[in-house]
């Protein structure tokens, strides 16, 4: 019920998301008819979630602090377990930089 009328905010370069979403959920997607907005950049769909534009799929560790504000909310559902295309990466110099070593350290302690 959460879903019906809200546009979907989806991403361009995934987008599948939501067939996958619904998939695991037991929805039929073709009850729902919303409209649909695609976006390229993650950072924008955020946004958008935030302006009250649509529902969105993101990654939990980008909208930490915006569910602890309850800025946003998790729909109820199974989440989506997505694994692929994210690699944390950083230039060779840099492997001994006390800052990124401990932002390295945090996003393995997100698993």
């Amino acid at each position: 019920d959460d879903l019906i009328g809200p546009p979907l905010l989806i991403h361009s370069e995934r987008a599948n998301l939501w067939t996958r979403w619904f998939a695991i959920n037991n929805v039929d997607p073709g009850a729902l008819v919303p409209a649909m907005l695609r976006l390229e950049q993650i950072t924008m769909i955020i946004e958008a979630a935030l302006a009250e534009l649509g529902a969105a799929l993101l990654p939990r560790a980008l909208i930490a602090r915006e569910l602890e504000a309850r800025d946003l909310i998790i729909i109820k559902g199974r989440p989506l377990l997505v694994n692929d295309g994210f690699h944390f990466v950083y230039a060779t110099h840099k492997k001994s930089y006390a800052p990124l070593l401990a932002f390295r350290n945090w996003l393995l302690g997100l698993k």
